[in-house]
């Protein structure tokens, strides 16, 4: 079960607040205030089961690219179509929808040199001695249609998410 913690430029903050849980303790029941997410685990498939709401979206984010698996989530609250491929410029993508066809994430495999100053800086001072291992660019919707775009960084112990403007970030413990 993971741990999740979010802090921003002010200090740790309650991503609880509204309703949505995100944390939870590592067994038993949760602590209050956060929920655990269903364990559903996750299935292959193949590419012909994606219903095709979902793969018209994974094909459009792919612009061009090649969707080349898929897996259903059922780890969250809902089911999370998993498609991974390469974009047209050939660089590794994974594209999470939802059953609707709805666009959760689009991650892209980036070098970390092209991660945005304010994001490295933001990483150098609050996790000094992070190491991770990958980077990816992920692009998600808001609830009012506009994107937003996070910058995520795999590592051993745990994975690191910060947003643009290095204002705010996430650590989930491996």
């Amino acid at each position: 079960m993971r741990k999740t913690l979010a802090v921003t430029a002010a200090g740790v903050i309650a991503l609880a607040a509204g309703g949505v849980a995100v944390a939870a303790t590592d067994g038993g029941s949760p602590a209050p205030g956060f929920t655990q997410a269903p364990a559903g685990g996750t299935t292959e498939l193949e590419l012909d089961a994606v219903p095709a709401a979902v793969r018209h979206t994974a094909d459009q984010a792919a612009r061009g690219g090649e969707i080349a698996s898929a897996t259903l989530d059922l780890d969250g609250v809902s089911a999370v179509y998993e498609l991974a491929g390469k974009d047209a410029d050939g660089a590794a993508i994974e594209v999470d929808v939802h059953a609707d066809g709805t666009l959760e994430e689009l991650e892209t495999a980036i070098e970390a040199a092209d991660v945005p100053a304010a994001v490295t800086e933001r990483l150098t001072s609050a996790l000094p001695d992070f190491a991770y291992t990958e980077v990816e660019k992920s692009i998600r919707p808001t609830k009012v249609g506009l994107l937003e775009t996070y910058y995520e960084f795999g590592g051993e112990d745990a994975d690191v998410e910060i947003d643009s403007a290095g204002t705010s970030y996430l650590v989930e413990p491996a």
